[in-house]
C-alpha cells in the first residue's frame, strides 16, 4: 500500500513538472504558452454572430477601412471550448505556426474569435503586436486573422496561410488557439 501511494505521488509530482503527454500545451519550438495555469474558456456560440456586426469587439473604423469579406462569413455553432495563449519566441512564418497535419486542431470559428475577444481582451497583446487566429468555417480553406488592439479599439485583417510574411519573436505576437 505504501509504495503504490509513493508511486503515485511520483508520478504525480512528474507530471506536474514535466507535463503530461496530454498536458494540453503545443509542441511547436516557435511558440511559448504563456497562459499556462489560467482557464480561458469561452461558452458556446450559436453560428449568428459575425465580425462585421460585432461593433462591440472592432468599433466602426475597422468595418469602415476596406473590404473584409471575411467579416460576412457565418459561423457553425459550437460547444463551450477552452482556449490557450502562445507568444512567439522564434520568427516565423504562418506554415511554422499553422502548418502541417495539426491545423484543424488550431483552428476555431469566426464567432468564437470573437467570443474570445469579448471575454479575455486582457490577454490581447497590445500596440505593435498582433494577436492570431487561425479560423475555418464549414467549406472555406482556413484563414489567418491578426487582430491588432489599440487604446480604443481593436483593429482586423486577414491573410492566407501561404503568405510567406515573417512574424518576428521582438514583436511578441500571440497566438490564440482551442487547447489542445
Amino acid at each position: 500500500m505504501k509504495k503504490s501511494l509513493f508511486l503515485t505521488f511520483v508520478a504525480v509530482l512528474f507530471f506536474s513538472i514535466m507535463g503530461s503527454a496530454h498536458s494540453g500545451v503545443l509542441k511547436n519550438p516557435h511558440l511559448k504558452c504563456i497562459s499556462v495555469g489560467h482557464k480561458l474558456t469561452i461558452g458556446p456560440t450559436f453560428g449568428l454572430d459575425t465580425s462585421r456586426d460585432a461593433k462591440d469587439v472592432f468599433g466602426e473604423t475597422n468595418i469602415a477601412y476596406g473590404n473584409y469579406w471575411w467579416l460576412d462569413v457565418k459561423s457553425v455553432a459550437t460547444v463551450e471550448a477552452d482556449f490557450q495563449v502562445y507568444q512567439v519566441v522564434k520568427d516565423s512564418t504562418l506554415k511554422d505556426l499553422f502548418g502541417g497535419p495539426d491545423s484543424e486542431r488550431l483552428s476555431c470559428t469566426n464567432e468564437q474569435m470573437l467570443e474570445f475577444c469579448r471575454k479575455h481582451r486582457e490577454w490581447l497583446a497590445k500596440e505593435g503586436s498582433g494577436n492570431i487566429f487561425l479560423v475555418r468555417e464549414i467549406g472555406t480553406e482556413p484563414v489567418v486573422v491578426a487582430i491588432g488592439q489599440f487604446p480604443s479599439r481593436l483593429e482586423g485583417d486577414r491573410y492566407d496561410l501561404s503568405n510567406n510574411h515573417i512574424l518576428h519573436a521582438r514583436h511578441k505576437h500571440r497566438i490564440i488557439v482551442p487547447e489542445q
